[in-house]
């Protein structure tokens, strides 16, 4: 089936962010298209996402046993690739910024990936703190070996992600990782089985960035990127980032306050701006 966007959509630079964050096991892309497992209702399946530039829209094509489940997966897919972002009321906003505009001009038809799962994103991110982002996905591919449920669809489709109630009752010296973190791993997963976190699409942003922060280990970092990628925030701003201080030339003592200072007139499009210098630094 067929799902439109709002021109312009850079694919590629979408492929080219997520290739490097890939759950090994879980998901793959290859030249051109992404596929991933899922299980939804209690229906295993698979589905693969590719490009119709020409038509202004993503071909997305599902193999699973219960068709029941096809609305959700069509809202998430719309929701991990950003289908509904408006590119031209987004730019307008940024349209006094001549470093972004530079940047829109050499880039345009930037999206900011969501996710196909919060929790996956959520361990994703919590793993990959103070680690490379190949580091941060050699360990969450691992976890997903480890603790999946092996479905085996081909070669390159293995497992299903592990549930929170997999990961809540695992044991730290179970992770390839600093205890302490693993640890924000258990209890950030203990504290979604136990209700005190939830992870819908649709809620206030402020109050989960607030709420996740209260597991020892998970920073505002960490929470911001969550918030950006699931929640589709379209505000969140990882303020501290080291990218965006190096994209802006930004350093010293006073580099984060400048930073913050800069980014007031993106609002309410922080996010976007984000993703537009963070892509200006890669290769």
């Amino acid at each position: 089936m067929k799902l439109a966007y709002r021109p312009p959509y850079n694919w590629n630079r979408v492929l080219n962010y997520l290739q490097p964050r890939l759950i090994t096991g879980v998901e793959h892309i290859d030249a051109t298209s992404y596929y991933r497992t899922f299980c939804i209702a209690n229906s295993v399946g698979h589905f693969s996402i590719s490009h119709l530039d020409k038509e202004n829209s993503l071909l997305l094509e599902i193999q699973m046993d219960k068709p029941l489940a096809i609305p959700e997966i069509i809202v998430r897919v719309q929701h991990q690739f950003d289908l509904f972002a408006n590119p031209k009321l987004i730019y307008s906003v940024f349209k006094d910024d001549s470093k972004l505009q530079s940047l829109i001009k050499n880039n345009p038809g930037v999206r900011v990936p969501g996710c196909w799962d919060g929790y996956e994103l959520s361990i994703r991110a919590i793993a990959g703190q103070q680690v490379s982002v190949q580091a941060a996905s050699t360990v969450t591919s691992r976890i997903a070996a480890e603790f999946g449920e092996t479905v085996a669809i081909n070669s390159e489709l293995k497992y299903l992600f592990p549930s929170p109630e997999k990961l809540a009752n695992a044991q730290p010296e179970c992770f390839s990782m600093p205890r302490a973190r693993a640890q924000s791993i258990i209890d950030f997963s203990q504290a979604i089985v136990d209700g005190k976190i939830a992870m819908d699409s649709v809620q206030s942003a402020s109050l989960f960035i607030d709420r996740i922060q209260k597991i020892k280990g998970i920073g505002p970092w960490t929470a911001n990127y969550i918030a950006m990628r699931h929640l589709k925030y379209i505000d969140a701003f990882p303020q501290a980032d080291l990218g965006l201080l190096k994209a802006l030339n930004l350093s010293g003592k006073n580099g984060k306050k400048h930073l913050l200072e800069y980014a007031s007139h993106w609002k309410p499009f922080r996010s976007y701006a984000t993703f537009l210098l963070w892509n200006s630094l890669a290769p």
